[in-house]
C-alpha cells in the first residue's frame, strides 16, 4: 500500500486519489511529480528510480526502496527531512550511496534529522550529533568532537 506524506488541497487531492486507484503500482515520484518541483531532482538524485518507475514498490531491493522512501519525503518539499535507520540491512555499496546522495541535498540546504545506529555513517554526515543511550542524551557535539571521547570510541566506533 502506498502511503502518502503529502497535504494536497482541492482539486490536485482528487487528481491524485484517481490515479492512485486506477494504476495502484505507480511510485509516488510518479504520481505526485507534478505536484512539487522535485520530480526532476528525484530522478536525478536516484537515476535507478525512473528506470524502475513502473515497477511495484514492495517488489524493489531493500536500497531501492530506501530511495523511494526519501524521494517520497522530498516530494513535499519539507524543511527538514526526517530518517531513520538508512542502513538497516542495507548493503555497504547501497549504504554509501545512500550516503552521498544525502550529502548533496545536505550541500544544497536542506536539513536532515538522521537516527542512525552506523556511527561511522551519522557521524560523516552530521554537523551536530546526539548520543542516546537507554532513551536518554549520553553526550551530544560536533562530529570531531564525539570521535575524539574516549568512551565514544570504545563503545561506539569499536576503537
Amino acid at each position: 500500500m502506498l502511503a502518502l506524506h503529502l497535504t494536497i488541497a482541492g482539486k490536485k487531492r482528487l487528481e491524485l486519489a484517481r490515479a492512485l486507484a486506477a494504476q495502484p503500482k505507480l511510485l509516488l515520484l510518479e504520481v505526485a511529480g507534478t505536484l512539487t518541483p522535485w520530480r526532476g531532482r528525484v530522478t536525478r538524485l536516484f537515476p535507478r528510480l525512473a528506470e524502475r518507475q513502473r515497477q511495484r514498490a514492495g517488489t524493489l531491493s531493500g536500497g531501492e526502496q530506501q530511495m523511494v522512501a526519501i524521494a517520497r519525503g522530498l516530494m513535499s518539499d519539507p524543511e527538514i527531512l526526517i530518517i531513520d535507520e538508512l542502513s538497516l540491512g542495507l548493503a555497504p555499496v547501497v549504504v554509501y550511496q545512500l550516503l552521498a546522495t544525502l550529502k548533496r541535498l545536505k550541500q544544497a540546504g536542506l536539513t536532515i534529522l538522521l537516527v542512525e545506529q552506523n556511527v561511522h555513517l551519522a557521524l560523516a554526515l552530521s554537523d551536530h550529533a546526539y548520543v542516546v543511550a537507554e532513551g536518554r542524551i549520553f553526550t551530544k557535539g560536533r562530529p570531531a568532537e564525539l570521535a575524539a571521547k574516549p568512551e565514544i570510541r570504545r563503545a561506539y566506533l569499536g576503537l
